[in-house]
């Protein structure tokens, strides 16, 4: 069998806001069709990492590459073209509210040319269905819980059916019962792809011990602007660095108390 190939790569990406040095030197791989979490302590890139994956920053120096084509100076025409191939969830499913949950998950099948509307429709359902909310189409987001709200964010974040599925925060303010049932969507959302002869990958903001530890294909942590490790939970549980242990456990006393510098 032929090893996974990578569908982001970062080689030595530097990002400095005024005399603010976000990303010093990070260089990461996020493996074709697996979950890969991007951890650590507030301020430490994540959320900047995750806007070079989608082109909205460039690295300072670096390289930054999406589905083997280096994207580090690309041309505003590339990037609209493959953002068509990243979908994103945000924290808190930043959905319409004057619109409906049709008209909400519809919103990017709208920009498809040659598509009718009896497909959009039938589109619709199958991603609603596909979350595990079938017909509340014609609902509006104030009538839906919070993890409703995520549910149908992933749904619209599917509906151009893309290679890449970013998650920024997704259990953050959840209880136990709803981020459970979140850690499941992201599973699934793999297996179905797989089922249906397609690689879906995906990449998790997350601060959440049980979620990274139970859902991880492969885990980055990320500390003083840099990949302090990369490896599997597995390799995360078993770890006895002081950064790992406090960050795992939740510790007050230790390395992660510092300020970062």
């Amino acid at each position: 069998m032929n090893p996974a190939r990578n569908i982001v790569e970062f080689h030595n990406v530097h990002k400095t806001f005024g005399s603010n040095k976000v990303l010093r030197g990070i260089t990461l791989s996020v493996k074709e069709g697996g979950i890969t979490f991007i951890i650590g302590r507030s301020g430490e890139g994540k959320s900047v990492s995750i806007k070079h994956i989608v082109g909205i920053l460039k690295p300072d120096v670096g390289r930054v590459s999406f589905d083997g084509q280096d994207m580090s100076n690309a041309s505003q025409r590339t990037w609209e073209a493959e953002r068509r191939k990243i979908g994103l969830l945000f924290q808190d499913g930043a959905l319409f509210d004057s619109l409906s949950v049709s008209e909400n998950v519809a919103f990017a099948l709208n920009e498809q040319k040659g598509t009718t509307l009896k497909e959009k429709n039938a589109r619709v359902e199958e991603l609603l269905e596909s979350v595990g909310l079938p017909g509340i189409g014609n609902k509006f987001p104030t009538e839906l819980s919070i993890g409703e709200k995520k549910r149908v964010g992933l749904a619209r974040a599917l509906s151009l059916d893309p290679k890449l599925l970013l998650y920024d925060e997704p259990t953050t303010g959840m209880d136990s019962l709803v981020s459970e049932l979140i850690d499941k969507l992201i599973v699934d959302m793999q297996t179905q792809r797989t089922k249906q002869g397609k690689t879906l990958s995906s990449v998790v903001i997350s601060h959440d011990v049980r979620s990274i530890l139970h859902v991880a294909d492969d885990i980055v942590f990320l500390h003083e602007g840099k990949v302090f490790l990369q490896g599997t939970p597995d390799e995360f549980r078993k770890s006895q660095d002081p950064l790992i242990r406090q960050f795992l456990e939740g510790g007050l006393e230790g390395p992660l108390s510092k300020p970062i510098t």
